[in-house]
């Protein structure tokens, strides 16, 4: 017996082919089938496969289908009744009965059960009106039933009845075992529910669920069946009762795919050419063309460029966001820049890609030496650390990234007229739409015309402004419709009558126009009469899917052989090259080349370039998306897993520069330990590159997948790797003291603690440290302190101790500590070498040398010792510049500023003040930019602008409090006490003091009390409390001096002296003056100093003979 199928020889009596499967039997009966038969001549069961539809069940799938499922009623009254061998020819003459009606609607009998049929619409071809067709199935089967019915009742008063239900869903079947079609495994819910439907329906009566319901709506007379618990279903159906068919309408969902030729939108064109006459003018224009898949934007698109690509004065640039990218920062940029503006070669060393930025930087006139290195770093060509960005912020490097890319176009504007086209902006990635934020503030005075294209879910959130226009597309009036209709049928002269019918099916979307036209040709349904081609059957026939979903499926299942390929390919992406398809092991690779020509014929694919750089592009994403779903959980698994391991081994370039890739095809694929490296891997180059976004978008993906690693030590570590990650981008993004940095370091120190000790725990330790230091909880941060001081000592690694002394001594500083402060700072700067400890700084954030310095500037001003604190911060700011490194250079001048706080000098302070501000601003350092505004307004108000400096002030703490900070807000608040009091507004002054008392008190902040306490003495002797006044100073000087806190005592005594002049006390603030200033060694021209010497007298002051030793 040959195969009609594959021609392979077979046994006489085989009953599949042995060579692809194809059945020979019928399945109902057994009985042998003749060759070209439809039906068995023993049942009638439908036998057969259309040849187009082998390529559908060469693997398994996952399918919509419509089931129906049909029962005889009462079969176990009617078994008492009958002779078995007339039950037996009944049952015969149902199931062939069933099988005509099913056959004449293209369906197909999946298995016989008992007294059940289950039939199934949509596989192995599927067609655009399934759901339709089984409910004309099923009312055919109950109408032809009706004559067995009736002679059954004639001849022996039994009653004879079935019941159908349908039901349309998610059937998965796997051909893999190679069974043939018609015995091919299901499996899903749906059938099951289909089955309930069935049981839940009257004798003689057709019910269908409410998912059959929606595709079928208007095409049939229906009533409400009422919301049903069906058994063995966990969640009730709503069921419709079909009573007979209707007239028909055309129901299909706007969706896209292919391109659709351009015809009824010269409203939208001429609005279009306006705008673009308008920018060629020099006022430029934003157009945002909003509407849903395959409406027809990219056709609007197309029509604009060929307008602008005839005028030789213009230029074009297009851009296209990606759905894998969206998480990638500057994706559409990059490839760009790489394909079109630079032309990269796959064989260009990174020398020649440099020389090729350095040309691209010069024809633009851009500074080569910003400019070049900024580009460089955005398409990872190395260029080394030896060049002018080399010490930018991650955040400033981006954004000198966008003003330089902003300025490119600009330039060209300036020369040309501009039409700058992104496509798809519901995938833009965030750093690419602040860019286009940035530019489109910059259009109304260019000559450029910025064209973009959205689905309706991207909300612009551009001012609505005179150059902007937002443009909605919709569906094309009938007269267009045929057009479109007549264009891609191209010589191909249809009759109207086959217009009328494919406009009929087509609601007028596009993109359903050309499809539903294409697939008319491309199938045998077309006879030419008299010129012109009319449809030799009905077109519902042909099989056109009610959505996008279905469509594809159709096409794909017509191309024979290719489906695979497609499938592979959608896994890929919309975009595939043929290089890695090629690459990627497996059956698909036999006659590649030609398969996907074939997908190209078919307008499934597009195909650009040449080989071997050629690329194929799905001609819409949905189609991709359509191909892609299709496939097998399992067999997704196995193609994302091959393409990984083939990105890996054979494309490591792509592994470098888009880890996000590896990480999402890892992911898909299930290897979960590939996929969360990748993740931290592309979360740690985000932050690199100062996208902070997709950074913490990266690193959130791998968190979510790390709990669901099998080896829990793996998993620890992995986890602890990515909160130790996240947590600075989450800083950056959110501040030091956001709630969600405090749980990040939380459940990283949980994890640490299980783990033992090493680097990384040293670094968790570290941000729970600076996350409790923000927030005020000293005793904490002291304990994580003391912690990493133990980690260091034990390991002997001197990175570690460096970082430990400092952060103690910072702590202790703030608790009162400050000859301990004051020996853990001078430790860590003896320690530190800039060579070898500068690189801590891009782990935790800032220079150990500088911080230790800045914070022993502090202690050395507390224990008494201004000129040493000066020193102290002089070292800090010329390290930090020495080192290029701007986030230490923030916290030097910063540091400084402070010193002249605690000096009283209020003309010094305010010039650090601005100067921070300037770079702070610049820098985008929030936490020093709201120091040095409180800090300005302080100075302001002293200087005599006191509503201004009020008003400075408290905008500074209303910053400071919004990013979380705690720590230092006492003294915030005393200084805005002091400017409150100069406004005379002592009730206010006095109260934001006890607020700084309070807080300081709490949390043990005791730097911060003593000094605030000097603060409220002084206010509370302007009050005129002055008994009030002097106990708080008589206190603030006692405690001052056991902690040997001199600048206090002597701030605290200067002011107890004033307190005095009116006052009977015998305590005397001038001998208190004169002995705490006796004790000083240096700093005699302080302003603080400078007024206590005018309350003591100029004896007080000791000479440089008088003091010999060596300053502490």
């Amino acid at each position: 017996m040959k195969c009609q199928i594959c021609s392979a020889e077979n046994a006489e009596n085989a009953r599949f082919c042995n060579q692809c499967g194809t059945p020979f039997a019928c399945p109902s009966c057994g009985a042998l089938k003749e060759p070209g038969v439809d039906f068995c001549s023993q049942c009638g069961t439908v036998l057969s496969v259309e040849q187009s539809d082998r390529s559908a069940i060469d693997e398994g799938e996952r399918r919509h289908l419509s089931v129906m499922f049909s029962d005889i009623v009462g079969s176990t009254a009617l078994s008492e009744l009958l002779d078995p061998e007339d039950l037996q020819t009944i049952c015969r003459n149902y199931r062939a009965t069933c099988s005509k009606v099913i056959g004449l609607y293209k369906g197909h009998i999946a298995l016989c059960i008992g007294d059940g049929i289950l039939a199934y619409f949509g596989y192995p071809a599927a067609r655009e009106d399934d759901a339709r067709r089984a409910i004309q199935a099923g009312l055919g089967v109950i109408e032809a039933i009706g004559e067995i019915r009736e002679r059954l009742l004639r001849e022996t008063g039994a009653e004879f009845g079935v019941r159908v239900g349908i039901h349309t869903g998610l059937v998965v079947i796997d051909a893999a075992d190679g069974k043939d079609v018609l015995g091919s495994p299901m499996a899903g819910n749906t059938i099951n529910i289909a089955a309930r439907i069935q049981s839940a329906a009257e004798a003689n009566t057709l019910v269908i669920s409410s998912a059959t319901h929606k595709l079928t709506r208007g095409f049939f007379e229906a009533v409400d069946y009422g919301v049903h618990k069906l058994k063995g279903i966990s969640q009730a159906v709503q069921l419709y009762r079909i009573i007979h068919e209707s007239t028909a309408r055309s129901r299909l969902d706007a969706a896209s795919g292919r391109l659709t030729p351009l015809a009824g939108r010269d409203e939208e064109l001429r609005v279009i050419f306006r705008r673009w006459h308008r920018a060629q003018e020099g006022s430029g224009q934003v157009i945002l063309l909003s509407g849903e898949a395959g409406i027809g934007k990219s056709r609007l698109v197309l029509a604009l460029k060929e307008r602008a690509g005839n005028d030789p004065a213009s230029w074009l640039i297009e851009w296209r966001c990606s759905p894998y990218h969206q998480d990638s920062s500057f994706f559409p940029v990059i490839d760009f820049l790489e394909r079109v503006s630079l032309k990269f070669e796959r064989n260009d060393s990174p020398s020649t890609k440099l020389l090729k930025i350095e040309g691209f930087v010069l024809q633009y006139g851009l500074d080569g030496a910003e400019a070049a290195p900024l580009l460089a770093s955005l398409l990872s060509v190395p260029i080394g650390d030896q060049n002018e960005t080399a010490a930018l912020t991650p955040q400033r490097r981006k954004q000198k990234t966008i003003e330089t890319l902003i300025r490119i176009l600009l330039k060209r504007a300036w020369r040309q007229p501009v039409l700058f086209v992104v496509e798809d902006l519901h995938w833009v990635d965030p750093s690419t739409l602040e860019l286009l934020d940035q530019l489109i503030a910059q259009v109304p005075t260019q000559r450029i015309l910025i064209f973009l294209t959205s689905r309706p879910q991207f909300v612009p959130h551009w001012p609505q402004e005179q150059q902007f226009a937002k443009i909605d597309l919709h569906g094309l009036s009938k007269k267009h419709a045929a057009e479109v209709i007549r264009r891609v049928a191209d010589n191909n002269d249809l009759a109207p009558e086959a217009i009328d019918q494919i406009i009929a099916r087509t609601d007028c979307v596009p993109l359903f126009l050309e499809e539903l036209t294409k697939a008319l040709l491309e199938s045998n349904m077309m006879l030419e009469k008299d010129g012109r081609y009319e449809i030799s059957a009905p077109l519902h026939t042909l099989g056109v899917p009610a959505t996008l979903q279905d469509l594809l499926a159709s096409r794909l299942d017509r191309v024979q052989g290719t489906k695979v390929v497609a499938q592979l390919a959608a896994t890929i992406g919309r975009e595939i090259t043929y290089e890695m398809l090629a690459a990627i092991p497996g059956r698909h690779k036999q006659g590649l080349r030609t398969k996907l020509e074939r997908l190209v014929q078919a307008g499934i694919l597009y195909h650009k370039g040449e080989s071997p750089d050629d690329t194929y592009i799905f001609s819409h994403v949905l189609m991709r998306d359509s191909s892609y779903t299709s496939l097998l959980k399992s067999r997704r698994r196995e193609y994302h897993g091959q393409i990984a391991e083939t990105i890996e081994e054979k494309f490591p370039k792509i592994a470098e520069t888009r880890p996000e890739l590896l990480a999402h095809h890892y992911t898909e694929a299930a290897l979960l330990r590939k996929a969360v490296e990748y993740w931290l891997l592309a979360g740690t180059r985000a932050s690199r590159q100062s996208a902070t976004k997709e950074a913490i978008s990266h690193l959130r993906r791998g968190l979510a997948l790390v709990e669901m690693l099998p080896e829990p030590a793996l998993q620890a570590s992995l986890e602890l790797e990515l909160q130790a990650a996240i947590g600075p981008a989450l800083i950056a993004v959110k501040g030091f003291g956001d709630y969600e940095v405090g749980q990040v370091y939380a459940r990283a120190g949980e994890i640490s603690a299980r783990l033992g000790d090493g680097p990384l725990l040293f670094r968790v330790l570290w941000g729970q440290w600076v996350y409790y230091l923000v927030k005020d909880d000293l005793q904490k941060a002291r304990s994580l302190s003391l912690e990493m001081k133990r980690l260091g000592e034990q390991s002997g690694d001197s990175t570690m101790l460096i970082e430990a002394h400092w952060t103690l001594g910072d702590t202790l500083f703030w608790l009162g500590k400050l000859q301990e402060s004051r020996a853990n700072l001078e430790r860590a700067i003896e320690l530190y070498e800039p060579q070898k400890h500068h690189a801590n700084a891009y782990i935790y954030g800032q220079d150990p040398g500088v911080a230790a310095y800045c914070y022993a500037g502090y202690t050395y001003f507390a224990l008494g010792f201004p000129e040493k604190a000066a020193a102290a911060q002089q070292s800090a700011f010329r390290l930090a510049q020495s080192l290029k490194h701007p986030f230490s250079i923030g916290w030097a001048l910063a540091f400084r500023f402070m010193i002249d706080v605690f000096n009283r000098d209020h003309a010094s302070a305010l010039e650090a003040a601005d100067k921070t501000i300037a770079y702070c601003t610049e820098q985008a350092y929030l936490f020093w930019l709201h120091a040095a505004t409180i800090v300005r307004g302080w100075a302001i108000a002293n200087l005599g602008d006191t509503a201004k400096g009020v008003a400075i002030l408290e905008q500074g703490l209303r910053g400071w409090e919004v990013i979380g900070s705690i720590i230092v807000r006492p003294v915030f608040l005393g200084l805005l006490g002091e400017a409150q009091a100069l406004c005379d507004d002592l009730e206010n002054a006095l109260a934001s003091v006890e607020q700084g008392l309070n807080i300081a008190r709490t949390h043990g902040e005791l730097f911060s009390e003593l000094y605030l306490q000097c603060i409220q003495g002084t206010l509370l002797n302007k009050d005129g409390r002055e008994p009030e006044a002097e106990r708080t100073l008589r206190n603030t000087i006692e405690r001052s001096l056991q902690l040997d806190a001199r600048s206090h005592a002597l701030f605290a005594a200067v002011e107890l002296a004033d307190a005095q002049r009116h006052s009977r006390s015998g305590f005397d603030g001038k001998e208190t003056v004169k002995r705490i200033l006796t004790s000083y060694q240096e700093g005699f021209n302080t302003p603080l100093a400078k007024r206590a010497q005018e309350i003591a007298g100029p004896s007080t002051i000791l000479t440089d003979d008088q003091i010999y030793h060596r300053l502490p």
